[in-house]
C-alpha cells in the first residue's frame, strides 16, 4: 500500500470517531433533534465505501494517472446510485423513520464527501 492510502486511512479513522462520538452525544444529549436509530449503522456504512473508493482512486493514479478524472466521476456516480437506492429501500421500509434517516444520512453524505474532497486536494498538491 502507498504512503497516500495509508495517510487517508489514518485520517478517515480518526474523523469518523470524531464523527461517531459527535453523533452519540446530538442521539443521547438532544433528544428532541431526531437522529435515525441506525446512525452507527450509517457511519460504518459510509466510512467502508470512502474506504474503498479511495483504495480504487489511488490504485487508478498509481496505473494511469491520466485515467484519474474518468475513475473519480464514475466511482462518485456509483457511490451516488448506491445511496439513492439506499435510501429509497430504506424509506420504503420504515416509513416512520424517514425523515429522520435521510436528513441524517444526507449530512453524513456532506461530511464524508468534505473530507474525501479534502483529502484529494492534498493529493493534487
Amino acid at each position: 500500500m502507498n504512503q497516500l492510502f495509508i495517510q487517508f486511512v489514518k485520517g478517515l479513522t480518526v474523523y469518523t470517531l470524531i464523527i461517531t462520538l459527535l453523533s452519540i452525544g446530538i442521539y443521547y444529549g438532544l433528544p428532541e433533534l431526531k437522529i435515525t436509530p441506525v446512525y452507527l449503522y450509517l457511519i460504518a456504512f459510509m466510512y467502508a465505501v470512502n474506504f474503498l473508493l479511495f483504495a480504487k482512486l489511488s490504485q487508478a493514479v498509481q496505473n494511469k494517472p491520466n485515467r484519474f478524472i474518468n475513475a473519480f466521476m464514475l466511482l462518485n456516480f456509483g457511490k451516488l446510485f448506491l445511496y439513492v437506492a439506499i435510501i429509497a429501500i430504506y424509506v420504503f421500509l420504515y416509513r416512520s423513520d424517514a425523515i429522520p434517516f435521510t436528513i441524517t444520512f444526507v449530512v453524513y453524505y456532506i461530511l464524508f464527501t468534505a473530507y474525501e474532497i479534502t483529502a484529494l486536494l492534498k493529493i493534487k498538491k
